[in-house]
């Protein structure tokens, strides 16, 4: 059976960069070995602080989005499915930098408003050395 999501993955990003198709430097995640929609309407990149650094703040007792930015899905045609996510400045610098480790997630919403998990892992921010 193949995997449903990408897992356990680690982005690094630095504090106050732009990470913009325009610049090719978007965050693209791959579905390549993994068993991703063939369609989806929307996609939202989220970073979350973890559990431990803003504790259980409303929302039902789940950690509040820090972050949270829509993201473009192009289907499977002769290569995999790729997510790509612009991520402004403004975005980064709600970012602690440091070895300050963050969590993120990656879902799209499917034609059937039925929502799914795309890609998750963690987020590391190096401070801007500028």
């Amino acid at each position: 059976m193949s995997d449903s999501y990408l897992r356990n993955l680690h982005l690094e990003l630095v504090q106050g960069d732009d990470y913009l198709a325009a610049d090719s430097r978007a965050l693209q995640f791959v579905g390549a070995g993994v068993c991703w929609p063939a369609a989806m309407n929307e996609v939202l990149f989220s970073v979350w602080n973890p559990v431990a650094d803003c504790g259980l703040v409303g929302n039902g007792g789940a950690p509040l989005a820090v972050v949270s930015v829509a993201g473009a899905f192009t289907p499977a045609g002769t290569s995999a499915a790729v997510v790509k996510v612009d991520l402004p400045r403004a975005e980064t610098l709600k970012l602690a930098a440091g070895v300050r480790r963050y969590t993120f997630e990656v879902v799209g919403k499917l034609p059937s408003n039925c929502m799914c998990t795309l890609a998750r892992g963690f987020v590391t921010v190096l401070a801007s050395q500028s």
